[in-house]
């Protein structure tokens, strides 16, 4: 079998898809992927928001879905002046900061800044 060939493509992909999904479960890990359907507020065509489980402890998050970033930025208890609700990564003990270094990212009119960190996310 040829993962690069056209006519094997889709039979190397559904079988790296089963593997990993055996070994998630093996290891006691949500399955990732699947059709999920949440209630999203709109505000104006600007900016949904909506319900996200976050960690160990499944958190409940209204967070902003942001559909031009591959990063989710959330408020934690790392910050000093956040206004509730904000994760709550010591409660988790599946949180894990990838590593010690802090980041800095500019979005038009304001920033963040904050550590680039694993957790289980959940929309559902």
């Amino acid at each position: 079998m040829n993962p690069h060939s056209p006519s094997d493509s889709k039979l190397f992909q559904n079988f790296k898809s089963y593997f990993k999904n055996v070994e998630e479960k093996r290891l006691g890990r949500p399955l990732v992927g699947g059709d999920v359907s949440i209630d999203l507020t709109n505000y104006a065509n600007f900016q949904y928001t909506g319900p996200l489980w976050m960690g160990s402890k499944r958190e409940l998050l209204d967070v902003i879905y942001d559909t031009g970033s591959d990063w989710l930025v959330l408020d934690t208890d790392f910050c000093t002046d956040c206004h509730d609700p904000v994760f709550h990564t010591r409660k988790s003990s599946t949180y894990e900061v990838v590593d010690g270094y802090l980041m800095s990212q500019e979005y038009g009119s304001a920033s963040v800044t904050g550590y680039n960190a694993t957790d289980y996310i959940s929309v559902s």
